[in-house]
């Protein structure tokens, strides 16, 4: 997150897609829109095939990705 700007406009979705974790998400996606109209966009998941209950951060931008 930027530090100078502020979030002016929120939006989230999630959903559960293994039943017997509901209500709880498991997935959830994330829209931003800045006071500066800038927009981010957040992606969390509690379901991966690749790694099984491992957790990962990526950041992922126009000119470099970290993980």
């Amino acid at each position: 997150m930027q530090p100078k700007r502020e979030i002016k406009r929120l939006t989230c979705s999630r959903q559960s897609l293994v039943r017997s974790r509901a209500p709880l998400g498991d997935k959830a996606f994330v829209q931003m829109e800045y006071d500066d109209d800038a927009v981010g966009s957040l992606w969390c998941s509690a379901v991966n095939s690749r790694s099984v209950h491992g957790q990962k951060i990526r950041v992922i931008g126009s000119e470099a990705s970290l993980e």
